[in-house]
């Protein structure tokens, strides 16, 4: 990681996260619910390769269980789910700037289906199966949003540097 990225504050963090949850309840019509991503798990994404040293895998333990509670789901699945993707992110982080941001996205496709088939896998294990269809399109849309968040990010990183 370059050394002259000013520090993201951990209140834009959490307070992109506070974004994430808002969103992930928000209604859409019908036929987009399946094209829903997982805002939160965007978000944490965007910091966690631009910013690792300001979250961890514990943040996307605390962000898992606030989703958990504001989705009224089961608890600790969203956390669980969470938490293995980021892990991954963060340990790649430092190779991340070398990356161009096709291959970026592609990581990130890869971590948000590790995250839906972990979360297909658990409520599927307590009786509460999902649709195959839903995993996909979620997976896709959320690695066509991505670049655009990390650029966001960036931006907003460089901003509040000055």
């Amino acid at each position: 990681m370059s050394s002259t990225r000013p520090p993201a504050n951990g209140f834009i963090i959490w307070l992109s996260v506070a974004l994430g949850l808002m969103l992930n309840i928000m209604p859409l019509p019908l036929w987009a619910e399946n094209y829903r991503p997982e805002w939160v798990l965007l978000f944490l994404l965007v910091w966690a390769f631009e910013t690792p040293h300001q979250l961890g895998v514990g943040t996307a333990f605390i962000a898992g269980i606030l989703q958990s509670i504001v989705q009224d789901s089961t608890l600790g699945i969203a956390s669980l789910a969470m938490m293995v993707p980021l892990f991954f992110a963060y340990r790649m982080s430092p190779r991340s700037a070398q990356f161009p941001l096709w291959q970026l996205a592609a990581l990130v496709a890869l971590l948000l289906a590790l995250y839906e088939l972990l979360s297909f896998w658990l409520t599927g294990f307590i009786g509460e199966p999902q649709s195959l269809r839903r995993l996909a399109a979620s997976t896709l849309s959320g690695a066509c949003i991505w670049p655009l968040l990390y650029f966001i990010a960036r931006d907003l990183r460089a901003r509040i540097g000055r």
